[in-house]
């Protein structure tokens, strides 16, 4: 656990705040890629955290995420923009 735990939240934070390979482009990691992108993530971490862990001489058998925490606010905006989307393909505009 000393070895290990350190070990895998560096990795996390290292690839969730650089870049990740989507559809065989890479770009910068977004907020609401652990939940759009979240296989990228996880294979990329995986690779990772196996690489390091056997420096450390340890076997990594499989490696998944728990439930991500997105900040409400980051939902709300994406709901408006998806409900505001909608509205504008039925030709429903508001000119409040």
């Amino acid at each position: 656990d000393r070895v290990v735990t350190p070990m895998i939240r560096s990795v996390v934070r290292n690839v969730v705040g650089s870049e990740i390979v989507v559809g065989g482009q890479r770009r910068a990691t977004r907020v609401m890629d652990l939940v759009d992108q979240r296989d990228a993530i996880e294979t990329t971490i995986e690779r990772l955290v196996r690489e390091e862990a056997i420096k450390a001489g340890v076997e990594v058998n499989q490696l998944r995420f728990g439930e991500s925490v997105i900040p409400p606010e980051l939902l709300v905006a994406r709901r408006r923009a998806s409900v505001g989307g909608s509205r504008r393909r039925r030709g429903r505009h508001d000119s409040r």
